[in-house]
């Protein structure tokens, strides 16, 4: 009977961790060597794509005090417009910044990019990892 007690013991334990990952995801970690995101930069938007499998921060500042931030979700994507219903945002010099946390708020990795508005479009810049 205690060998049966056991057997059951480990289909619970097996079952439990199925039901984690079922529910959770596997978790892995953010290797150094991959991006957080695929950025993809059009002449009126700049579309975000999530690879990491975690959330992001996202922040854009840029001239003239502009400043923004925002989350995307672990495989979402987001865009980010040119300009909105405030209108265009203002020629100048823009930088984003990507970064996954610890859960006591710990950098990990970070991804950092620029681009520039001129005449209402974005031209991209040359995108930087850290």
């Amino acid at each position: 009977m205690n060998v049966y007690k056991q057997i059951g013991r480990l289909f619970f334990v097996a079952a439990l961790l199925a039901v984690m990952v079922v529910a959770f995801g596997p978790v892995a970690p953010v290797r150094a060597d991959e991006p957080l995101a695929d950025v993809q930069t059009g002449p009126t938007s700049i579309v975000i794509n999530n690879l990491s499998g975690k959330t992001l921060a996202l922040t854009v500042s840029g001239d003239s005090g502009f400043y923004a931030q925002t989350d995307i979700g672990a495989g979402e994507s987001m865009s980010f417009a040119a300009g909105d219903a405030n209108g265009p945002l203002a020629d100048g010099q823009y930088k984003y910044e990507l970064m996954t946390t610890s859960a006591d708020g710990e950098q990990l990795k970070a991804q950092r990019g620029s681009f520039k508005i001129a005449d209402g479009l974005i031209v991209p810049n040359v995108q930087r990892k850290r």
